[in-house]
């Protein structure tokens, strides 16, 4: 007979196995997407896209991304295949089976889609429409003016012809006209309301982190949305879901870091489009005697000049007083003038510049100039020291030139309405009227 004491050792061993298999049977799977997987793809993406670019398009050899396992990608995996299994005796060095899988995936990928799978067709589809018009399809008159500046970059200073016909020698790669053509007006805004080239790229940078920021959360809820409904219908039934694995963290990362790493390059073209040359920021010239004449680093349409001239005087006219900060005025008046180019307008006015016991006072001459064949105008400021030591004028000038730029800043910035009735008082002033300043 089987003693109790036996009996309760047999049990005792009966459940320790039952537990245990459990353990085993809710043990995790090995995660596929791993850093060190995604890594090792990343790098074989990258020596893909340049190698097989490299052969196809400057070589003119073989075409290695041909077929559905492109020899360009099977050899360099093999090798990585052959590599590892050399230094499989250190267990530091093995990759599981799914670690494989995924660096399969990103090679193939990486192998197709820079030469033939869709770059390589992208391009030539984007470029051609500029490039192949004629006079006898008249593409530039019906298919032209309905394209996208973001989707198909135009022929400007020969962009496209070179892409086809070559670059001339010596010439650079024109990727604006490739990356942020259709940003250019946008840039343009920016350099004109004074924005510095470095600030134009930050705001480059700072879209493409909102974007990563949205397509990886938008992702990630789609994705949950959709696991949802296919649990809902049965369609992944055995199936365990995990929202918070590494391996999402570790995706969602990784969209975030390309699509902020594919803005670097276009926010340094804008911001090289923003100044031409190689200053930064806008500096007065030096003066000459006493007599400061200079052209302000901003052009105003002929609907706004008038009405942002009037709007100056009665910013001069409001610092009347020694109360208003860098600087004082007798006030101002307001006058128009014919030139060769057409309609002119002045502003002339005395200022007194802070601080006032250095005694620097200057004439002021301000002139709106119509450029020629053109509707806008130039804004050119001419200063004639009256009183105060030549070092301490051009000084505090500094404060005082800077303050009337941010009014020609926060000028785009009144609504319509008041700026047409500064319009309208402009018209009044020069007929001789006596008006009110205008409430903004």
């Amino acid at each position: 007979m089987v003693s109790r004491a036996g009996a309760s050792g047999t049990y005792e061993r009966l459940d320790l196995a039952i537990q245990e298999n459990e353990m085993l049977e809710t043990e995790a799977e090995p995660q596929a997407i791993t850093v060190r997987s995604v890594v090792i793809g990343l790098v074989l993406v990258l020596v893909l896209g340049f190698v097989g670019t490299y052969v196809r398009y400057h070589l003119h050899a073989s075409r290695m991304a041909i077929g559905h396992v492109p020899m360009g990608m099977l050899m360099p995996f093999m090798v990585l295949l052959f590599g590892f299994a050399m230094l499989g005796k250190k267990a530091q060095f093995l990759l599981r089976p799914e670690e494989w899988h995924v660096i399969l995936a990103m090679a193939l990928a990486g192998a197709m889609l820079p030469v033939s799978g869709v770059t390589g067709y992208m391009i030539g589809y984007i470029a051609g429409p500029y490039f192949k018009a004629t006079d006898e399809n008249n593409w530039a008159e019906y298919l032209h003016p309905h394209m996208p500046t973001w989707l198909v970059p135009n022929n400007d200073n020969d962009a496209i012809s070179w892409f086809y016909q070559g670059m001339p020698l010596g010439a650079e790669i024109p990727w604006d006209v490739w990356m942020v053509y259709e940003r250019f007006r946008e840039i343009g805004v920016y350099s004109a309301v004074g924005l510095a080239p470095v600030h134009i790229s930050f705001l480059f940078i700072a879209e493409a982190c909102v974007y990563a920021v949205l397509g990886t959360v938008s992702g990630y809820l789609m994705g949950q949305g959709v696991a949802k409904v296919l649990l809902w219908g049965g369609w992944l039934e055995g199936f365990t879901l995990n929202y918070s694995a590494l391996s999402t963290v570790i995706s969602s990362a990784l969209v975030m870091v390309v699509v902020i790493l594919s803005a670097l390059y276009p926010a340094r073209q804008a911001s090289l489009m923003a100044v031409p040359d190689v200053t930064r920021r806008w500096k007065m010239p030096p003066p000459e005697g006493d007599h400061w004449t200079f052209e302000f680093p901003f052009t105003v349409s002929g609907r706004d000049v008038f009405g942002l001239s009037v709007y100056l005087v009665d910013f001069f006219k409001a610092h009347e007083s020694e109360d208003m900060g860098n600087f004082f005025t007798e006030g101002a008046t307001f006058d128009s003038m014919q030139t060769e180019a057409g309609q002119a307008y002045t502003i002339d006015t005395t200022a007194w510049l802070a601080p006032f016991d250095l005694g620097v006072s200057q004439t002021i001459h301000f002139e709106a100039r119509q450029m020629e064949e053109y509707d806008i105008f130039t804004l050119n400021l001419f200063i004639e020291r009256l009183s105060g030591d030549s070092a301490s004028w051009q000084r505090v000038n500094q404060s005082f030139v800077n303050a009337l730029r941010k009014q020609f800043l926060i000028w785009r910035t009144v609504d319509p309405a008041d700026k047409l009735r500064y319009r309208e008082k402009g018209e009044r002033i020069l007929a001789g009227e006596v008006v009110e300043d205008v409430d903004v």
